[in-house]
Parts: C-alpha cells; sequence; structure tokens
C-alpha cells in the first residue's frame, strides 16, 4: 500500500508546483507594463496656425512622415469643418518617407477664432496583411484668427469731410 501512494503524491506535488508557476509567471507578465508603440506617422506642424487673417481662402502645407520600417497606407481624412479642404499626393507613404498634404481654410463669413480639426486614418502594411485592421488617426488642427474688414463709409458728405480736417 506505501507503494501506490508514493505515486501519487509524486503525482500531485509536481502539478501543484506546475500550476503554481503558471500562475506565478501570469502575474508578473501582467504587472510588466506594456512599451507604448511610437506613432508611425507624425505631422509636421501638427498645428498650422494662419495667425490674424482676413476672411478668404488661406492655404498651408502640411508634412506627413512614416517614420516605421513598413509603407503606410492613409484611408482617410475627415474634417470637423466643411471650411476646410485637403489635397492628398498620394494614398501610400514608403517607410522612413514623408509626402506633403496642402490645406485650405476658408474664413469667409467667419470672425474671431476659428479653426479645424483633421483626423487622418492611416494603416501600416506590414508582412502580414489584415484586412479587419482597424485604422490609427493621426490629428492635425488648423486654426487662424479672423479679423473683420473695417466697412469704409458709404456716403460721405462735404460738411461730414470738411469735419474730419
Amino acid at each position: 500500500m506505501k507503494k501506490l501512494y508514493l505515486p501519487i503524491f509524486g503525482f500531485l506535488s509536481f502539478t501543484i508546483l506546475f500550476f503554481a508557476t503558471l500562475l506565478a509567471a501570469g502575474y508578473f507578465y501582467l504587472r510588466t507594463p506594456a512599451q507604448p508603440e511610437p506613432p508611425m506617422l507624425t505631422a509636421e506642424p501638427a498645428v498650422a496656425d494662419f495667425g490674424k487673417v482676413g476672411p478668404g481662402f488661406h492655404e498651408t502645407k502640411i508634412q506627413l512622415i512614416n517614420s516605421s520600417k513598413y509603407p503606410t497606407a492613409i484611408i482617410n481624412v475627415t474634417k470637423t469643418c466643411s471650411c476646410t479642404q485637403v489635397t492628398i499626393p498620394k494614398r501610400l507613404i514608403p517607410a522612413g518617407e514623408k509626402i506633403e498634404l496642402k490645406c485650405r481654410l476658408d474664413t469667409n463669413g467667419k470672425e474671431g477664432r476659428t479653426g479645424a480639426i483633421l483626423a487622418i486614418g492611416y494603416v501600416p502594411q506590414t508582412e502580414k496583411i489584415d484586412v479587419d485592421a482597424a485604422p490609427r488617426y493621426l490629428e492635425v488642427e488648423l486654426i487662424a484668427e479672423v479679423e473683420p474688414l473695417q466697412q469704409l463709409p458709404s456716403i460721405i458728405t462735404v460738411e461730414q469731410a470738411s469735419a474730419q480736417k
């Protein structure tokens, strides 16, 4: 009878030790903070400030820089305002390369601080093609301080003109 208990006791102690090791490994794995991935696509400048402008159309250029080791595809550009137009020269940015976006802001009919945010959706094209990959987004802000045009008086009489002298 002693021979029967010895193998079962050895098997049980091995099983308990095995699962305790797995539990400890999982605990330390979950406690190790994940290193954040560096952004693959960056914008230069991230905020395009037009400064003080009058009503009209104002243009700027923004460089998109692909700092990854994979080509990156731009899937869409979402704008928060219909007053903004964006021209994308090509949809695929090779690894380590950059492209230039042309942005146009229409400030007609606006006064004070105005602007728009562009959300540029992109997907890195890694060795493994994942058709269900969720796009990443890069935000670029366009801002301007719109000053109204000064209105000239429509009719100046001779008396008003001589009184101003």
